[in-house]
């Protein structure tokens, strides 16, 4: 004799849709200790470098030769920050264990070009050997997007 279905177990599980596509989430730093210690290891070299600037951006300033075209403080200045996102990208990129995303780059380039900015506030605030400078910022600006444009134009 054949088996037998009955009609009532055909119907009784509920029809099977698909899910739609979920977007990429976006990884959440580690949760346990030894893997905490490593995501904010991947930091170091970034905090270190802007011990440095703020370390040099508080002190009186170290005589550097004059160009005529471009000063060299402000090439110095892009330079220092060029390397600060650079370092940021790179910890972010160790920690997460991908490439940067365009949110993430843009996060990176705002803390940098932040930070930029709030030393040369702190210069003009707390120290009066140093001044605020607006060209300063620039610069400082200048140099974060170069670190950001050469690491898009890297990672094609």
């Amino acid at each position: 004799m054949p088996p037998q279905h009955s009609q009532q177990s055909q119907h009784s599980q509920p029809p099977q849709h698909s899910q739609p596509p979920q977007p990429p989430q976006h990884s959440q730093p580690p949760q346990s200790s030894s893997t905490k210690k490593m995501y904010l290891k991947s930091y170091w070299p970034a905090l270190f470098w802007m011990l440095i600037i703020t370390y040099l951006s508080v002190n009186p300033g170290v005589p550097l030769p004059r160009l005529q075209l471009i000063s060299s403080d402000k090439i110095g200045h892009a330079a220092a920050y060029a390397v600060l996102a650079g370092w940021l990208i790179w910890g972010l990129a160790r920690a997460q264990k991908r490439n940067a995303n365009k949110q993430e780059l843009l996060i990176i380039g705002c803390i940098s070009a932040g930070y930029g900015a709030l030393m040369e506030w702190v210069q003009g605030t707390f120290f009066p050997h140093r001044f605020f400078e607006f060209d300063d910022m620039l610069a400082n600006t200048v140099g974060v997007l170069l670190a950001i444009l050469g690491y898009v134009w890297w990672r094609k």
